[in-house]
Parts: structure tokens; C-alpha cells; sequence
């Protein structure tokens, strides 16, 4: 099975997303998000896309994505989603943010890190066996990576606002 990873598109007109608070976003790398204050972001430079890059490093997915993503999960992978909202002059909407507190351990051995934080992820052929939407430790939030049939199901809905890029793997 192939796997890609999710990264945010950088074309012009693909909207960016900027927090209204000055706190940082630390969500665990493991583990339940209990608490939650929903954010609030200024929508800027341009459309609002469903795979919304933000100042915060974390995944935004918009409602369209989140249900791709939802309904293309395996059983094998817990998500969380963690309401926010996108604000736009008076247009508002609903976002949600991706949390993986079971994380996956898919990491190769020419994985390259620099201490616990992962720079170039290459995945154990075998590892992510049964997943369809997953993060690994080390990814600091940012990481999303979704197997093919995920892929063609993003590609379907007609999701906007990221590139899918073959992940690395090693036998």
C-alpha cells in the first residue's frame, strides 16, 4: 500500500490562517486534547481552502475534509477533532483541528531526526499496515500522512489546500 504525506499548499490565493491569540498551540504528542478552548483565526491571503495552513504549525481541516477523512479512517486510527473557527470580514466558519493521540509508530530507520523532532520521515514498509490516516512521534502536530485509497477519496470530494507527496519508504 502506498501512503502520502499531506502538506499545505503554497499556491497563490490558498488562504492562510492567523490566530487571534498569542499563546502557543502545544497539543501532546500523545493523548487525549481533555479542555479545549476553541481558537479563533483571521483568514488571509486569499480563499478559504479545506486543509487550512496556519501561524500555529497545526492541521485545520475544513468540514468537507474532515468527513473525507473520517469516513476513509481504518479502525485502527483514532482521531480527535477539536473545534475552531476561521473568521473572514463577517463570514465565519467551522474548522476543526487534527489531533492524534495514538500516533504510529511507522518510522524506518533512515528516518532522519534531530533529537526527538523528525525532519525527513521514512516509513517501515510494514508498519502503517491497516491504517488509512495517520500521524507518527516526532511530528510536533505537524505531520498527516494517508494511504492511497484516502488519497483518491480527498482527490473525489474535491478537497483544496494541500499536495499529497509519495512518503519514503524502506523495506
Amino acid at each position: 500500500m502506498k501512503y502520502y504525506g499531506i502538506y499545505w499548499d503554497e499556491s497563490e490565493g490558498v488562504g492562510t490562517a492567523r490566530s487571534r491569540s498569542e499563546a502557543l498551540l502545544l497539543l501532546p504528542d500523545g493523548g487525549s486534547v481533555v479542555d479545549w478552548i476553541p481558537l479563533e483565526f483571521d483568514l488571509v491571503d486569499g480563499a478559504f481552502p479545506d486543509y487550512l495552513a496556519n501561524d500555529l504549525g497545526c492541521r485545520i481541516c475544513s468540514e468537507r475534509m474532515r468527513y473525507v477523512l473520517e469516513s476513509s479512517a481504518s479502525r485502527l486510527d483514532v482521531l480527535q477533532w477539536l473545534p475552531v473557527q476561521i473568521v473572514c470580514g463577517d463570514e465565519v466558519r467551522n474548522y476543526w483541528v487534527l489531533h492524534s493521540p495514538e500516533p504510529v509508530d511507522v518510522l524506518g530507520k533512515r528516518t532522519i531526526r534531530q533529537g526527538d523532532f523528525v525532519v525527513k520521515p521514512v516509513l517501515s514498509v510494514a508498519r502503517p499496515a491497516g491504517h488509512a490516516v495517520l500521524t507518527y512521534p516526532g511530528s510536533e502536530g505537524l505531520a498527516l500522512a494517508v494511504n492511497q485509497q484516502v488519497k483518491d477519496a480527498l482527490a473525489l470530494a474535491g478537497c483544496t489546500g494541500f499536495e499529497c507527496i509519495l512518503a519514503p519508504v524502506e523495506p
